[in-house]
């Protein structure tokens, strides 16, 4: 099951106003996931999900992604790798310990630890934290597991000539093996109890678990708490997964860490010796803003969305890092730069910069010892290297930052890219950026040697985009950068409101075309039209909203495959003393090869797309993930047998809201 992967600082409530039937709450969950009531309420992390056959298609994919690693012989070759430097008699001793390590994990029928449901939690404590893993499955397989588990427990026993031992008692209607270093306070337990298995670090967590399951415990269930209910009443109903991140516990058990670090009221401090506790514990109050996030997953045909909000703590506005991620003003028009033609994009208020480095400012100088002097020293390094971050960056830096990327513009090229950056003052942005890159290209020049340090390394040359003056196309002119510039030519300029970076004017101009009104957006995108995800008209609190361009996902990590199998070339720069180096990097161009097929079949991603909104108390954030039957194979490719092969695609409609099957 694929876990949320949407910004969990944020979300969408959509459905707010749906009937109960559509809403989650505690008895959905509990419903849904019977392990989830087995979970205390003072945990600060609650992952919770459940077997939903709408997505065999992705259990399918990365089966045959795993399948096809086994079959490349990496693992073998890795071990083969490690034992090339050892002797004989090590070598035979770790084949052996090997071979035990496997027949141990063939005794636990992993896939079926949590084939109906699963549960991850986690509580903070003094002096480490507790975790905890259910899941359900087949009471047959439970007990297997059980007994597997336990010879592995076994196993470390035997191995550690003492220093942990594993012992087996009846808990609470369940059977529980222990393993347990010593006295220190850390343990291992395995619990099984009808068709529930339960993996816990910590006896606290599992005795609580154990009770709740058995309804004999003090301890009051996570589900069943209106704080929890409320938060999810506010979310789409899951089919998949549940996620609550209890930030204000996190971090009151983080605090409680600190508090126990401080030392015994009374006791004599060494003579300017300071408690370093104190710092954390005011640094951990300003972070302090949010209460809670919470998220839930569906899916609708091959299309995985998650909804999430992040609710904020009531005397939010009172901490430090109140003003430098909430956002005073909205996104009016995201997609006002932003080309048909774009593949990839991202549009976000960002953070305040100004309101960062004053933060960061007046705690070094209230909270921390010297804090004053410390600041002082700041101040007398920027005026020795003749930089001021206030009047060379902040005084003009916004915040908002818009990234735009297309497609390769020739089939020799990379991507074509195009960064913006929100400007209050265009004519002090573009003074300040001038100036920095002319004494840059000296720095450089004088670095690296160029005609005795007396060319600069790089230079800005005035240039028209668009028909727009005020761009600047940055040239290299000594030998070591102008493999770069045989790649692409730099562009950056003010205009609009923005510092704008390209990696070409083509790119650039375009992006100006269309803020201009002279060329389409990306809302006229057919592709963008269908798979991604757009505010609704009454929704005028957006903050950032994105897309990812994901059918490459294969080509890239082979690209990545075949850079890394080049680091065996480095071999022959390196002397014959470092022949453990020598042979790890000797075998990474055999290991990359074989790694091709594995990374082939990562071809069923089709792209990404997600967008957040802020209403003053939380942060609501929407995204999906689609998916694709991969595409056919080329006839010289078909030893690579895509999983998708022998399936027709189904007929595309001109709106498809159940799913996304083929790349447009």
């Amino acid at each position: 099951m694929k876990l949320p992967t949407s910004s969990l600082f944020a979300t969408i409530g959509l459905f707010l106003t749906a009937v109960p039937a559509l809403q989650a709450d505690d008895v959905q969950i509990a419903r849904d996931v019977v392990i989830s009531k087995a979970v205390p309420s003072d945990v600060f992390i609650f992952v919770a999900g459940r077997h939903n056959p709408e997505q065999e298609f992705l259990e399918k994919a990365w089966g045959e992604v795993f399948e096809e690693l086994q079959k490349s012989g990496v693992i073998g070759d890795i071990f083969t790798l490690m034992t090339g430097s050892m002797s004989a008699e090590d070598a035979a001793e770790f084949e052996k310990t090997t071979d035990r390590i496997k027949e141990l994990a063939d005794g636990v029928e992993w896939d079926k630890l949590a084939s109906r449901e699963f549960v991850f939690a986690g509580r903070m404590g003094v002096p480490m934290p507790e975790f905890m893993f259910i899941g359900r499955g087949p009471q047959e397989a439970v007990e297997k597991n059980h007994k597997g588990l336990r010879a592995i427990l076994s196993e470390i026993e035997d191995q550690s000539e003492g220093a942990v031992t594993v012992a087996d008692r009846e808990e609470q209607g369940a059977k529980v093996s222990t393993l347990r270093p010593g006295n220190a306070p850390f343990s291992i337990n395995i619990a099984s109890r009808k068709d529930v298995m339960v993996i816990a670090m910590g006896d606290g967590l599992l005795k609580d678990a154990l009770g709740l399951l058995e309804g004999k415990s003090e301890a009051k269930s996570l589900v069943s708490t209106s704080r929890f209910s409320g938060a999810f009443r506010k979310l789409p109903a899951a089919e998949d997964e549940w996620v609550f991140f209890d930030v204000a516990n996190l971090l009151k058990g983080v605090r409680g860490i600190f508090e126990a670090m401080r030392p015994p009221q009374g006791e004599a401090k060494g003579e300017g010796e300071e408690d370093p506790s104190k710092i954390f514990v005011a640094l951990l109050d300003d972070l302090s803003i949010l209460d809670y996030v919470a998220a839930t997953s569906r899916t609708e045909g091959m299309r995985v969305f998650t909804d999430a909000i992040s609710q904020m703590t009531p005397d939010a506005k009172s901490k430090g890092l109140y003003k430098v991620v909430v956002p005073k003003e909205r996104i009016e028009k995201f997609d006002r730069f932003i080309p048909k033609e774009a593949v990839t994009f991202s549009v976000s208020r960002g953070v305040n910069w100004n309101a960062l480095y004053a933060w960061i400012k007046d705690f070094m100088r209230t909270k921390v010892p010297h804090g004053e002097e410390h600041l002082v020293q700041w101040s007398e390094l920027q005026t020795q290297i003749g930089f001021d971050l206030q009047k060379d960056v902040l005084d003009w830096l916004s915040g908002p930052i818009v990234t735009i990327e297309t497609a390769p513009s020739s089939p020799m090229g990379g991507p074509e890219l195009v960064v913006l950056l929100e400007v209050s003052d265009e004519k002090l942005a573009a003074d300040r950026v001038k100036t920095g890159l002319d004494r840059l290209g000296q720095l450089l020049g004088a670095a690296m040697g160029g005609m005795g340090g007396e060319v600069p390394g790089i230079v800005s040359s005035p240039v028209e985009v668009a028909g727009r003056k005020g761009f600047y196309e940055v040239k290299f002119q000594i030998p070591a950068l102008m493999m770069i510039g045989a790649q692409f030519s730099p562009i950056w300029g003010v205009a609009d409101g923005h510092l704008i970076v390209g990696t070409g004017k083509k790119a650039v101009g375009r992006c100006l075309d269309t803020a201009a009104g002279k060329h389409d957006s990306i809302v006229k995108s057919a592709r963008f039209d269908k798979e991604a995800l757009v505010p609704k008209s009454s929704e005028t609190n957006l903050v950032s909203i994105s897309f990812t361009d994901e059918t490459r996902t294969a080509e890239e990590l082979q690209g990545m495959l075949a850079g890394f199998g080049m680091m065996g070339m480095f071999t022959a720069f390196l002397p014959p003393q470092e022949d453990g180096v020598i042979k790890i990097l000797g075998a990474l161009p055999g290991l990359a090869v074989k790694l091709q097929p594995v990374a082939k079949k990562m071809n069923f991603f089709q792209s990404s797309s997600a967008y957040e909104t802020f209403d003053g108390t939380a942060w609501r954030a929407y995204q999906v993930s689609n998916y694709r039957v991969p595409p056919k194979e080329k006839e010289e490719d078909k030893d690579f047998d895509d999983w998708g092969e022998d399936e027709k695609p189904k007929k595309e409609k001109p709106k498809n809201k159940t799913g996304v099957t083929e790349p447009l």
